[in-house]
């Protein structure tokens, strides 16, 4: 999108009616994106006291504007997670005496909308997989839960597939995890993020060989992924299966060295 000219947009449409809330909304949630945060987060204070009681889909995105600003500006992960809570369960609620499968259900259900809570809330699941005596988290578990449900309703929606593949992943259900790759392969072969995923995922099987493959194809499909951390960390794991650790180390070395990486 180029929320630049949607804020134009939604300006000019404020001035004809400046209590428009559809556009009050579309305002804040451009300057949100255009990192306009301050800004963002005194007009949302004001949104609190116009936006209509029993209006079930505003208040929806007046809770989503609460929770990208209370991760992206507060960097308060309690509020984010209480905001995603109620956010959630208005959504559940919004839903509540709809026909399923109805036109209506899918307006009010928003499977992009659905999506965008799912990222957000993996942001508060570990990116390591369960050990065999830990149970899923609550967040992992509800990720995994609403995008069951997404996939089933939307089964072209490769974004959700290629989460819950994660999603299994973590939980170290391989078996389904795969499952869900294949499913977006068969829909688009070039996916870069879904090699990596099959390549973690083979590496957890000691599958080294078919990891390397996939870790490959990766790179053929996206050579920015030899900018991600993620790529080092796969390639050192299978030298490292293989006894070359010298080669190993200096590919984390590597990895630690790649911009925005945390050095402690």
């Amino acid at each position: 999108g180029n929320p630049k000219s949607a804020l134009d947009t939604y300006s000019r449409s404020l001035q004809a009616d400046e209590s428009y809330v559809p556009a009050l909304h579309g305002r804040i949630r451009c300057k949100i994106e255009l990192g306009m945060l301050k800004e963002a987060d005194e007009e949302l204070e004001f949104m609190g006291e116009v936006t209509e009681e029993g209006d079930v889909g505003a208040a929806i995105d007046l809770g989503m504007l609460k929770a990208l600003l209370a991760w992206r500006l507060h960097k308060d992960d309690k509020k984010t997670l209480k905001a995603l809570d109620a956010l959630v369960k208005t959504h559940a609620e919004s839903l509540e005496g709809c026909e399923a499968g109805s036109a209506e259900f899918y307006i009010k259900y928003n499977p992009g909308f659905v999506m965008e809570v799912v990222d957000m809330l993996l942001n508060f699941v570990s990116p390591e997989r369960l050990t065999s005596y830990d149970p899923p988290s609550q967040n992992l578990k509800r990720c995994k839960a609403m995008l069951q449900q997404l996939t089933h309703l939307v089964p072209g929606f490769l974004h959700a597939y290629e989460r819950l593949a994660h999603c299994h992943y973590l939980c170290n259900e391989f078996q389904q995890a795969l499952e869900c790759v294949n499913k977006v392969e068969m829909l688009d072969g070039k996916s870069a993020r879904c090699k990596i995923l099959l390549a973690r995922i083979y590496l957890a099987n000691e599958a080294h060989k078919e990891a390397e493959d996939a870790l490959a194809q990766a790179l053929s499909l996206d050579f920015e992924i030899k900018t991600k951390p993620i790529y080092y960390v796969l390639k050192a794991k299978i030298l490292e299966e293989r006894g070359q650790t010298e080669q190993a180390l200096e590919l984390l070395k590597k990895a630690f060295a790649l911009p925005g990486v945390r050095k402690t």
